[in-house]
């Protein structure tokens, strides 16, 4: 009877959520053998471009749905991240992102590839 009633819940979920049917669905993971810089991962947003972008413990990835692009602190670069431990990530009204790493929080703007802090 449980079974029944979880499986008539989740197509009532499905039908208001409009869900595609899991045989439709395109799923796969993101690891360091597709391209991401650290395995385990901190934090994610998705910009108003539609790039989800990834911290982990060793750098800030930049996701389009085939590739992935990492920023990395770079030593003696002022425009750079300040550290490459990503702990949390937001967005704002323009085309920047602010980035809180373990070295402090800079408002990085991606399409120039320079943070200020």
């Amino acid at each position: 009877m449980r079974k029944i009633f979880a499986g008539a819940f989740f197509l009532f979920l499905s039908a208001i959520c409009g869900a595609q049917p899991f045989e439709q669905l395109d799923i796969h993971s993101l690891n360091e053998q597709k391209g991401l810089s650290y395995n385990s991962t901190r934090c994610f947003y998705q910009d108003s471009k539609g790039f989800l972008w990834i911290g982990t413990e060793d750098g800030l990835n930049r996701y389009d749905g085939n590739t992935i692009k990492i920023y990395r602190q770079r030593h003696g670069d002022k425009h750079s991240l300040p550290g490459n431990n990503i702990l949390s990530l937001t967005g704002d009204d323009s085309t920047g992102l602010w980035v809180y790493t373990t070295n402090g929080i800079v408002h990085f703007f991606p399409d120039d590839e320079m943070a200020i802090d």
